[in-house]
């Protein structure tokens, strides 16, 4: 007994000197892309804010295309098959360790997305924003859809519950448009946040008074960080059961206080 004590005394200490590691993040307020000035995917990494397209599975695909676009002349095509067993199938652009967002900090991000399907996007994630917790799967938040194609807030990795919509009034995600989803949230580990959501100007959520930020739990640190560093957007994860093809275009998130 005396033995597997001393282990687990000397996992609990690996793990709270990991949490205390120095990270190199760039702490930079925000980035705006428009897409405009790429030619092949390789460009889209070489302007220092995304670091890269987030796949797994071969089939899933990330391009630059021409004919469907919300302004200029590019966007960003995405394509992806449901997952298979426990590993989720994922295709989305990634920037990890580039921002760094703290407790206290008001953030923005918006981005037009366009779905050309009527199939159901029912457990459909496009946006992470994820604390890098070193023995966590990215403790953070997330915006997901529901059955009934309705964007909600998910915190589940934060172990927090969900925020929905309600029942009675929920405004549906529509196909084969572009719409603009403008997420604005104050962070906090304790209930002194905020989130407000926009989906095409109109107010979806107005939530006061809420986690926003994940933070260590029970007797054992997930390691968080109480900040985010790492953003993905597309389709960061297809749990829906059937292929999804989007395109995203305007993308930006800023630090705005």
């Amino acid at each position: 007994m005396k033995t597997r004590n001393n282990i687990f005394s000397i996992i609990v200490i690996l793990i709270v000197l990991q949490s205390c590691k120095k990270e190199d993040f760039s702490d930079i307020s925000g980035f705006d892309d428009r897409f405009i000035t790429y030619n092949s995917i390789n460009d889209i990494f070489t302007n220092g804010n995304w670091t890269f397209h987030e796949k797994t599975y071969s089939e899933n695909t990330l391009t630059i295309v021409h004919d469907t676009v919300r302004s200029d002349t590019n966007s960003i095509r995405m394509f992806c098959v449901p997952g298979n067993g426990s590993l989720v199938s994922k295709s989305g652009l990634a920037s990890h360790h580039k921002i760094l967002y703290k407790e206290g900090d008001i953030v923005k991000v918006s981005c037009w997305f366009y779905i050309p399907t009527n199939e159901g996007l029912n457990k459909l994630v496009i946006l992470d924003l994820e604390d890098p917790a070193p023995i966590s799967t990215g403790p953070g938040i997330r915006l997901m859809f529901d059955q009934d194609n309705a964007i909600f807030i998910e915190r589940n990795k934060m172990g927090l519950s969900n925020i929905t919509q309600n029942s009675g009034n929920k405004i549906l995600f529509p196909f084969n448009k572009w719409v603009n989803i403008t997420f604005e949230l104050k962070l906090h580990t304790k209930s002194r946040g905020y989130i407000k959501l926009w989906q095409d100007g109109e107010l979806i959520f107005d939530e006061s008074s809420v986690t926003t930020l994940p933070r260590d739990r029970l007797y054992i640190t997930q390691g968080t960080h109480k900040s985010y560093s790492n953003i993905e957007v597309g389709i960061t994860a297809n749990s829906t059961g059937h292929n999804i093809v989007m395109f995203i275009d305007d993308f930006s998130i800023w630090k705005i206080n």
